[in-house]
């Protein structure tokens, strides 16, 4: 994590708000380690929200939930997600904010992922035009779209999945990420797939690639329950139904495509 706030620290743009939202259990909740950590950025600590797993899956990482508690704590007007073992590009911000800007629909956007040849400390002395040779993370992490320069992005309604950032009235109208999800597995996927749904089928908003940065993915052990079986079954067969009733335009989705839809009327005044 102190990497990934380290990289936000050379942001071109720093006017934003860090929100930490740890997952932890409510005995463990690293409170002095993060005190012991530099996380100022721009001479501002950022705001640390503990995101404790509930009685009965104290084991089992609780990801969604502290991914909401971390986005209803935040006071902008966009969100962006970003997990503790990714470390954004200088230019991701700026992008960022250049890009939302331009748009005239509200627009998620997600950048290329990739990993690095070379260590994360390495790569922190890198500059924009000094990325230096990189290998595909993913098989959606689109690197090779990647391209260096003035902030750019890709219309994309289909994005698989990705670190996108939205807008928070969004967040809020879709009921934010499903907590069902528990462990690895669909979690943040699954709201990424709400968002296509919502540019593919509807055209409200845009979902779209920002080519012209990089998410460096840092290496870290793995944790046991990565690929903890059990939980792994559970979320792809509740990522599967969730996905068919998009497909099938279920009751639960249309109510929530409604609840956009009236978000965007009161925002416009009408």
């Amino acid at each position: 994590m102190a990497r990934s706030i380290a990289a936000l620290r050379k942001q071109f743009d720093q006017d934003f708000e860090i929100v930490v939202a740890v997952d932890s259990r409510e005995e463990d909740y690293p409170a002095a380690l993060l005190d012991s950590l530099d996380l100022t950025v721009n001479g501002k600590h950022p705001v640390i929200v503990p995101s404790h797993r509930r009685p009965g899956n104290f084991n089992v990482p609780h990801r969604n939930h502290a991914r909401n508690a971390g986005c209803c704590a935040a006071r902008g007007e966009y969100v962006w997600p970003i997990d503790c073992d990714l470390m954004p590009d200088p230019n991701a911000v700026a992008h960022l904010k250049e890009l939302v800007r331009k748009s005239d629909k509200p627009v998620t956007l997600s950048p290329c992922l990739a990993e690095p040849d070379c260590s994360p400390a390495e790569w922190m002395t890198r500059t924009p035009g000094n990325v230096g040779s990189v290998h595909q993370w993913t098989p959606s992490g689109y690197l090779h779209l990647y391209q260096e320069g003035p902030a750019s992005s890709i219309h994309m309604p289909d994005m698989p999945e990705g670190q996108p950032a939205f807008p928070k009235w969004l967040w809020e109208a879709l009921g934010g990420f499903d907590e069902r999800f528990l462990a690895w597995g669909g979690n943040k996927i699954e709201l990424c797939r709400r968002f296509c749904a919502l540019d593919a089928q509807h055209g409200l908003i845009e979902v779209r690639l920002l080519n012209s940065c990089l998410f460096i993915h840092q290496p870290h052990p793995k944790d046991p329950l990565h690929f903890n079986k059990v939980w792994r079954r559970k979320n792809t067969a509740f990522y599967a139904e969730r996905r068919r009733d998009l497909s099938r335009n279920a009751p639960w989705w249309q109510t929530q495509v409604a609840a956009v839809q009236q978000a965007m009327a009161e925002l416009s005044g009408n």
